[in-house]
């Protein structure tokens, strides 16, 4: 269970669940379904009958993919130390349903907790395939905001950076980040990526 919620963290942020759709509370994964039709679909090959029905198969993929590209939430969030609450890690995650289940599944597993994290709390959200670039580069700059990634002389908990410094794609989403959700951070990307001023 997330013990906080925050959708708005940061002093120009714009609120998260603000990127939801309604029909994001009930949504569900796509590729099981789809999937174990395309298979069963694949399996009534073996009789020449079956050869007809393959043209469902793309269509049915093409379903799936879309309904993916439109209803998949992305999530940031935050995990402090417990012994030491100055010592954040950053995260990001994505899945369907409304964020705190996003948050709750990713919490079942997270490898930080065996290293002392906890009290997660969701930065912001977001939807559809817009969505990706702008929490990725969120991502990032939550890690420089606490602190910078210890890879690169920082501080906080996480080891590595979200983007890595000499992605050519860095700045671009560091930008879609801004539009987004506001500046939170200022580029620590390669200079090589980023406009001439």
């Amino acid at each position: 269970m997330v013990s906080g919620t925050n959708l708005s963290a940061g002093p120009n942020a714009s609120p998260g669940l603000g990127h939801l759709s309604e029909s994001s509370v009930g949504a569900r994964n796509p590729w099981p379904a789809a999937l174990v039709a395309v298979g069963a679909l694949t399996l009534d090959d073996t009789t020449v009958v079956g050869v007809v029905d393959d043209i469902a198969i793309p269509v049915i993929l093409a379903g799936a993919l879309a309904y993916d590209l439109t209803q998949r939430t992305f999530i940031t969030y935050t995990m402090t130390h417990n012994a030491n609450p100055n010592l954040v890690y950053s995260g990001r995650a994505s899945g369907f349903g409304i964020p705190e289940a996003i948050m709750d599944a990713r919490m079942t597993s997270h490898h930080m907790i065996a290293l002392g994290f906890g009290d997660p709390v969701i930065d912001v959200a977001a939807q559809g395939a817009d969505a990706y670039p702008a929490i990725r580069g969120r991502e990032q700059q939550l890690i420089d905001f606490h602190g910078g990634a210890r890879s690169h002389g920082g501080t906080s908990a996480n080891t590595i950076r979200g983007v890595g410094y000499y992605n050519f794609a860095g700045y671009y989403l560091w930008m879609q980040s801004n539009l987004r959700f506001g500046p939170y951070a200022p580029y620590t990307g390669s200079p090589l990526y980023a406009p001439k001023r």
